[in-house]
């Protein structure tokens, strides 16, 4: 949605941010203002998510096109991240437009993670 004024895309999903909060999904007042149907989150939030709570699908931007169809799959919180945060920003943007929920960006990046580390045997 590069280009877009900010009003019509905040004003284009109004909708689907009503539905997020009937829900009982968070949504933010920074998510309300610009728009957005995804939610930065932070390395405690983030890390909370991964070794508490409901083992979210965590996304590396480099694979994303990859994993596509897991992401089409059943709905779940999907955690997406890159080595700064921008990319899987730009990320989450493209996926909302896409009709994809649940998406959360992590802040900072894979630069910014304090949590452990699990590498794939691929």
């Amino acid at each position: 949605m590069r280009g877009e004024p900010r009003t019509r895309r905040a004003t284009s999903c109004v909708p689907r941010l009503l539905a997020a909060v009937v829900a009982g999904r968070e949504v933010t007042p920074d998510m309300i203002a610009e728009g957005r149907l995804w939610r930065d989150v932070g390395t405690p939030e983030a890390r909370k998510l991964v070794e508490e709570d409901a083992r979210p699908l965590v996304v590396d931007v480099r694979l994303s096109g990859e994993r596509r169809s897991e992401l089409a799959g059943e709905a779940r919180t999907t955690l997406i991240y890159c080595a700064g945060g921008g990319r899987s920003a730009a990320a989450c943007e493209f996926l909302a437009s896409e009709g994809f929920e649940g998406l959360l960006n992590l802040e900072g990046g894979f630069s910014a993670w304090t949590g452990s580390v699990e590498r794939s045997g691929a």
